[in-house]
């Protein structure tokens, strides 16, 4: 897509961080956008900002880890736009600290928000996809799929896992050439912490997106 002028995107984890930059860079190219996170507020400042560049931008409140609500999404936006061009998993989540000094639901949480949100996102998004012979899927991982983390264990497990998924579905797409799944290798980045996050422990602070 050399013109994004019209075009429909949806971006998780958009109400702050590597996500509203997102949004605004694609309202900024003349993109409509979706925006989805659990912080309707929040979210609602983007979209006014995204509006005033003169784009059409709509909000879903969510959670990446209820897959209906994903699929609400989906359609949604779907309805809003009458497509989808570009869905981006970007939502995410990290708990930094020595691995067994952390509760397991926190690393369980963080493998939900980063891969199987990610999954849900895929499978609400690439019938819509199919049905329109084109759309692109970008899945936002991290170094951490490629280089472990120590003090990020189940981080480095969900971003090895994301990278894993991507590159399975890419190889079933390869007879659809118009649908594309896409990944973006972020180093460290200075955004907010989410609530999830568990104090460090002693270890250094491991940024992580909302």
């Amino acid at each position: 897509m050399q013109d994004l002028r019209g075009s429909s995107v949806v971006i998780t984890g958009a109400s702050s961080g590597i996500g509203r930059a997102t949004a605004l860079a694609f309202a900024r190219r003349g993109a409509r956008v979706c925006l989805a996170a659990r912080r309707a507020d929040v979210l609602q400042q983007v979209a006014r900002e995204c509006q005033s560049l003169g784009v059409q931008a709509i909000v879903v409140p969510m959670d990446v880890t209820d897959a209906d609500a994903v699929a609400a999404l989906a359609d949604a936006a779907e309805v809003a736009f009458g497509g989808i061009d570009v869905w981006i998993n970007n939502a995410g989540t990290g708990v930094a600290g020595s691995y067994h000094d952390a509760p397991l639901e926190l690393h369980r949480k963080t493998i939900e928000v980063n891969l199987l949100g990610a999954m849900s996102g895929a499978y609400a998004v690439l019938p819509i996809f199919m049905r329109q012979n084109r759309g692109t899927l970008i899945n936002i991982v991290s170094m951490a799929a490629w280089v472990p983390n120590p003090f990020a264990a189940s981080y480095t497990a969900s971003k090895f896992g994301l990278r894993g998924f991507a590159a399975s579905l890419r190889q079933e797409l390869v007879g659809m050439p118009h649908i594309h799944v896409c990944g973006v290798f972020p180093a460290v980045i200075d955004t907010p912490r989410c609530e999830l996050h568990w104090p460090c422990f002693g270890a250094a602070p491991f940024p992580v997106r909302s």
